[in-house]
């Protein structure tokens, strides 16, 4: 083997040996720039929806009733602080794998949930409202069966309207208003057949 041959040998010898050294440097330098974002990521999540669900507190439940607005102002503080543990656990031991799953279950949590549940309520406020109004005047001992029916449905959907909270999905919140929606065309067929 000639000289220039050896050298050559040796010159691919040093690189390798310099490639695997920097390799992992690399691949940490890269790994840590990811977390750095995803941290950052679910920062600004979690301050976006903790504002979301303090102006929805602040703005939003003084149409409720006081029980029902203790209730719903309950959830919102529970979610309020279960996002804050979200974020406490994106620490620096955190790893990537960690940190996305974090970033997920923060991204879950949607305050307008609440924006619906209250119109919900209110809405089923207001009907409960109307139906004590025509049980009070009605004689029919027919009509009078089908109304406490109507109360009852709205009980229970005022229930499943507190029960909501920023995580529940876009199916549990459509139940719950197609639920109001049955109670209330019971109630307006009731009364366009009373009697």
């Amino acid at each position: 083997m000639n000289r220039n041959t050896l050298a050559v040998a040796a010159l691919a010898a040093t690189i390798a040996t310099l490639a695997g050294a920097t390799a992992p440097a690399t691949a940490a330098s890269g790994n840590a720039e990811i977390r750095v974002s995803l941290q950052h990521r679910i920062d600004r999540q979690v301050d976006a929806s903790v504002h979301a669900l303090a102006t929805i507190e602040a703005n939003r439940l003084e149409s409720l009733e006081a029980d029902n607005r203790a209730e719903v102002r309950g959830s919102i503080d529970a979610d309020v602080a279960a996002l804050v543990e979200l974020r406490a656990e994106a620490d620096s031991d955190a790893t990537v794998a960690e940190l996305r799953d974090l970033l997920t279950s923060v991204q879950e949590y949607r305050a307008a949930v609440y924006a619906k549940a209250v119109v919900i309520i209110n809405a089923a406020e207001r009907l409960e409202a109307n139906v004590q109004v025509t049980l009070a005047s009605t004689v029919s001992a027919a009509l009078t069966a089908i109304l406490d029916e109507v109360s009852t449905q709205l009980d229970v959907t005022v229930d499943a309207a507190l029960d909501l909270d920023a995580t529940s999905t876009g199916g549990e919140v459509a139940e719950v208003r197609s639920d109001f929606a049955a109670a209330a065309r019971a109630y307006a067929h009731a009364r366009t057949h009373a009697g």
